[in-house]
């Protein structure tokens, strides 16, 4: 494990959102920069990303805010890469068993499942996803090239060099607790 101590920063950006998203960040002190414009499909990503690499971190985690995964495997999926065993750590919606009964639509997850075959095919690899909202990047990985961000597929593992691997990133209990407001 690296032997330098981390610290842990929770940052949010958001551009034209009609949600209450500011005054719920502001409520918990969650630094948030809101941007002026639309940056386009990705943007806030790609602006999480480059914040996170210029103040340091060796590690980002990338959790969409859709409740279709679980926010308390971070450390789970954070670890592989702190101990060096892994590049990338993707949180599969389809190792927990419950893509579609945690709110995937049926078109979104036949898509997704041809995707992820074809990529399977292409990259040489035996992913249960691609195409997830839960992701863990080591910093040479995201320095070498910021990973494209709809779907965390193959070109950031460059070639099939990375080393990359999926856990479970939610299942049926998870996902009632987040739905009830159980958050903690």
């Amino acid at each position: 494990m690296r032997s330098h101590a981390s610290s842990s920063t929770t940052s949010s950006w958001w551009t034209t959102s009609h949600d209450d998203t500011v005054a719920i960040a502001q409520r918990l002190s969650v630094e948030l920069r809101q941007h002026k414009q639309n940056l386009g499909y990705g943007g806030n990503q790609k602006t999480c990303y480059q914040t996170a690499l210029s103040r340091g971190a060796d590690v980002v985690v990338m959790l969409h805010p859709d409740y279709q995964c679980e926010p308390r495997l971070l450390v789970a999926m954070a670890a592989p890469i702190c101990y060096g065993v892994y590049d990338v750590v993707l949180g599969s919606r389809i190792l927990g068993g419950g893509a579609r009964s945690g709110g995937m639509p049926w078109l979104k997850y036949v898509v997704n499942r041809a995707l992820t075959f074809f990529q399977n095919l292409v990259f040489r690899r035996k992913l249960s996803e691609y195409h997830t909202g839960y992701r863990a990047f080591d910093r040479k990985i995201l320095r070498g090239g910021l990973p494209p961000v709809g779907g965390a597929s193959g070109a950031h593992v460059r070639g099939g060099r990375a080393r990359l691997s999926h856990l479970p990133g939610a299942d049926e209990a998870a996902r009632a607790g987040q739905k009830s407001g159980e958050h903690r």
